[in-house]
């Protein structure tokens, strides 16, 4: 998480998909137990972002200054992530040191050794795990950023007229609204694996307690599922978007076998990502698997994850400890596995 202005209290989240701008603003009821203020959605065209890429700034621009005026949202002030290829998660080991100036030159020096990037190519940031690491050692979440990336969407929020105060990473924005919404199970220490399923991408976060494991994006999303759907029956995209969750004309039997295909292509990464997890985690287990974001509404998706990750799977409710009263009770209903990231970064403070 990248801190980009002063820090002056509550933001408003903006999540900014490839098929949708969500915007979220929380208020504080009391200490510790927030209310949802204001919500708001609104689809974005499926050229308007790419694999991530902002391909019409002036469209995503004109969409975001829109839906914060439809929300009644008055602050300006937001938190925003990104994931995808342009992001770089790993955690480092480094000499334990007192002199945090020496400990800082370490970790960058670490993450040279790793980085698919040059250092001068990339915006650096990490996190120091207070229970990791053994004697003499200090372990730390480090995250890198594109700049040229960074700046493609600060430009794009700049143009929507809003400000900019934090960046984060998809992954961390749920893992922040898992923290807080699951807290006993966050306590446990139980081993969560975190899939956010997007139209493009998804992003996978193994956890134990409030500590990242392994962090991992893929560039597989659902958006492929209906793009699949529209050519062989010949729809619109709205059209697919309906079929796909059987709320079209067409009966689900005609196009299951059109999920599977798409399904295996999450197989492959979903497996990849347990492999390289096994490789430094050996001897830890995955016990429960908790599935947020727009895709994983996608029947039979869940049952798929389980079977592959072999934990049981369940979605993820990402407003289960907020006050949701001044939310439409359909909207939310609907949405709701997919605010997981809006309501990770409207948590973000500022």
């Amino acid at each position: 998480m990248v801190a980009l202005g002063k820090r002056r209290g509550f933001l408003v989240g903006l999540d900014v998909g490839s098929s949708s701008v969500k915007v979220m603003s929380l208020t504080e009821k009391k200490r510790g137990s927030y209310a949802i203020e204001n919500l708001g959605l609104v689809p974005l065209s499926p050229e308007a972002i790419v694999e991530g890429q902002v391909i019409d700034p002036p469209a995503v621009a004109d969409a975001i200054r829109k839906l914060m005026d439809q929300a009644l949202i008055r602050s300006r002030r937001v938190a925003f992530s990104v994931s995808g290829s342009a992001v770089f998660v790993k955690r480092v080991t480094v000499p334990a040191t007192a002199d945090r100036t020496e400990l800082h030159e370490s970790i960058l020096w670490e993450a040279e050794q790793y980085l698919p990037f040059s250092r001068e190519e990339v915006l650096i940031d990490y996190h120091i795990l207070e229970s990791a690491g053994t004697a003499g050692q200090v372990q730390a979440v480090l995250v890198a950023l594109k700049k040229d990336f960074a700046q493609m969407y600060l430009d794009t929020l700049h143009q929507a007229r809003v400000e900019p105060v934090v960046l984060d990473i998809d992954a961390f924005a749920v893992q922040n609204a898992y923290e807080f919404n699951y807290p006993d199970l966050a306590r446990s220490r139980t081993v969560i694996a975190l899939l956010n399923v997007g139209a493009t991408k998804m992003n996978m976060n193994i956890v134990q307690g409030t500590e990242p494991l392994f962090v991992r994006d893929a560039m597989v999303g659902m958006r492929s599922l209906t793009e699949l759907v529209r050519a062989e029956f010949n729809l619109t995209y709205d059209q697919a978007e309906l079929a796909k969750r059987g709320r079209y004309e067409l009966r689900m039997e005609q196009i299951r076998p059109y999920f599977q295909q798409i399904f295996q292509d999450f197989g492959r990464e979903i497996t990849k990502t347990m492999r390289f997890f096994k490789q430094n985690f050996q001897d830890v287990e995955i016990r429960r698997v908790l599935l947020s974001g727009g895709g994983a509404l996608t029947p039979g998706f869940k049952e798929f994850v389980q079977q592959t990750i072999g934990a049981p799977t369940e979605l993820m409710d990402p407003t289960r400890m907020l006050d949701t009263s001044a939310v439409d009770p359909e909207f939310l209903e609907e949405q709701r596995p997919a605010l997981a990231v809006v309501v990770g970064l409207a948590l973000r403070q500022g």
